[in-house]
């Protein structure tokens, strides 16, 4: 509820229902996921995501605001799975399907990966998604230091691929154009405007469905479109300030 560039956005509403609702609601029909829970801050300003998770039966986690890693952990611990996949909450129009297809992806791997990825640019942002096996997790728990490294998760193990390997998940394409993520105001219209849309006639849209409206209707991409330069610049400050030690 805290982002500094869109306060409260999980729980803004749209086609009747807060933006984590329409994600939760979704990430629910995927088949390979045995349990879905989130995990949030302790702060007070996050008791309406804690009272959201317990009015729709999701599980919920809190703790530091700071260390998402030990917020994982939690979760981890008590869940205890075999492998743990890894969302944002500000990402409502993630693709159950896909996380299904990363899921038989890094099974069939067996013990040869640590972690499979749908990043940017072969998808749009807004339907990343990461698997990756126990172990992996608890390296990171346990090794993991740095201030961004805390708050990405799984950071640390991209800047140790010698020991951790990783896999990305094919897309048949770049779609580095495309932001389907809620970071900025222009991002929540562009959200908004995309559920207005497709929700009335297709409810249980896939993201092919979301290119072609879009191909359809470019303007809609216009919308957000230039805030991808802003967002890789809030990027790359964010890795030179760990960089630096700050």
């Amino acid at each position: 509820m805290g982002s500094a560039r869109l306060p409260g956005k999980v729980l803004r509403e749209v086609c009747g229902k807060p933006l984590l609702g329409h994600h939760l609601s979704r990430l629910r029909r995927a088949r390979m996921v045995d349990r879905l829970v989130l995990a949030t801050s302790d702060l007070p300003a996050d008791d309406p995501i804690a009272e959201y998770c317990r009015e729709i039966g999701v599980t919920c986690y809190r703790g530091d605001a700071k260390d998402l890693v030990s917020r994982y952990k939690l979760a981890v611990d008590q869940e205890n799975p075999a492998y743990v996949i890894r969302v944002t909450g500000d990402c409502p129009i993630i693709d159950p399907h896909l996380v299904d297809e990363l899921s038989r992806a890094m099974l069939a791997s067996g013990d040869e990966v640590a972690m499979y990825s749908l990043t940017q640019p072969r998808f749009p942002r807004g339907l990343d998604a990461e698997i990756m096996t126990r172990a992996a997790f608890d390296a990171i728990a346990e090794e993991a230091t740095s201030r961004y490294d805390r708050e990405h998760v799984t950071a640390f193990l991209a800047k140790n691929r010698h020991r951790f390997p990783i896999k990305t998940f094919p897309s048949g394409g770049n779609y580095a154009d495309y932001r389907w993520v809620v970071d900025y105001p222009e991002d929540l219209a562009f959200i908004t405007a995309l559920l207005e849309t497709l929700i009335p006639t297709k409810p249980n849209f896939n993201w092919t469905e979301c290119l072609d409206l879009l191909r359809r209707e470019p303007g809609l991409a216009e919308l957000n479109r230039h805030i991808i330069a802003r967002y890789n610049a809030d990027v790359a400050a964010d890795q030179a300030a760990d960089r630096d030690g700050r």
